[in-house]
């Protein structure tokens, strides 16, 4: 066992094929250099254990609580062309950023090369399988728009003058296709923030609603404690659904501005509590064990 990576990953319903590999719902946002959002598609797994469904959800930053947990083993030195990387397209695990109303904390990696088969789905938690409002209806969630929004978020970060990311911190996830969530540093409060973003079309597809979170939060004392603010949320409603809302913010037109004003609101209320971190009720996590590729 000691030559061997164990990687897991959580679903909320029994996968129908025996192997997972980078997929266009789940991936690293890339910001080019010409202005370009571009995606690396990938698988997102963890290196930690879970003990129950609501753990699991709470520590993952996903939309359900799971049901299913896949195993897969790599040998540390012959990987036969896996590659994995995190959001920062380093090699090692790093911890999920808070969203979606849930903490994060546990370690991740994603498979962005390669393929891994698993011989044995485990039902581990009888009593998961419950999605939030906001969740993945199926593998076919909308990717396009979720890049449009990526877009939206890089674009309207670069005009903000105030708490600017570093560039070697900043990243950017799509998860499970339903939703965007970035990250970086600040440099002014050397805290970090994140800003995700859900969607849910009705089942008429005739509006579609949108709902964002802001964090901030700093890992301490050996990265086994999160301290985390309270979530600032902001929700928006389109009186159209999600194929009229890919076209209007694919020619740049509403709701653009209506999104780009809720993320400055959400970024003007989370810069007092960077630069004055320690002095608000924020929250104590306990986090799960980091888990290194290589220990």
């Amino acid at each position: 066992m000691k030559d061997l990576i164990i990687l897991k990953k959580y679903f909320l319903k029994k996968p129908s094929v025996d192997f997972i590999e980078p997929g266009l719902f789940e991936g690293i946002i890339k910001f080019e250099a010409d202005g370009r959002v571009t995606l690396k598609e990938g698988a997102y797994l963890t290196t930690n254990e879970f003990n129950s469904a609501d753990e699991a959800q709470k520590y993952l930053s996903i939309t359900y609580s799971p049901k299913y947990e896949c195993k897969f083993e790599i040998n540390k030195i012959n990987r036969n062309g896996i590659e994995l990387k995190n959001p920062y397209l380093g090699d090692e695990p790093t911890r999920v950023w808070p969203a979606f109303a849930k903490c994060g904390g546990s370690c991740e990696i994603i498979l962005t090369q390669g393929k891994l088969k698993y011989n044995k789905v485990k039902e581990k938690f009888p009593y998961g399988g419950k999605p939030d409002f906001f969740h993945q209806d199926s593998t076919k969630s909308d990717k396009i728009f979720v890049s449009h929004l990526a877009k939206i978020l890089w674009n309207w970060l670069k005009k903000r003058k105030d708490e600017r990311p570093e560039k070697e911190r900043l990243a950017m996830k799509i998860m499970d296709g339903l939703g965007a969530v970035i990250s970086w540093l600040g440099i002014s409060s050397h805290k970090f923030y994140s800003i995700s973003c859900a969607y849910k079309e009705n089942e008429n597809k005739d509006f579609v609603n949108l709902r964002f979170w802001g964090y901030i939060w700093d890992d301490s004392e050996n990265d086994r404690r999160r301290i985390l603010s309270k979530p600032v949320i902001k929700d928006f409603h389109a009186n159209f659904g999600i194929e009229e809302l890919k076209k209007k913010l694919n020619q740049m037109q509403y709701p653009k501005s209506e999104i780009e004003s809720i993320l400055l609101e959400i970024h003007d209320f989370l810069i007092p509590i960077a630069l004055n971190f320690y002095n608000y009720n924020n929250d104590r996590i306990d986090l799960p064990s980091y888990v290194s590729l290589y220990g």
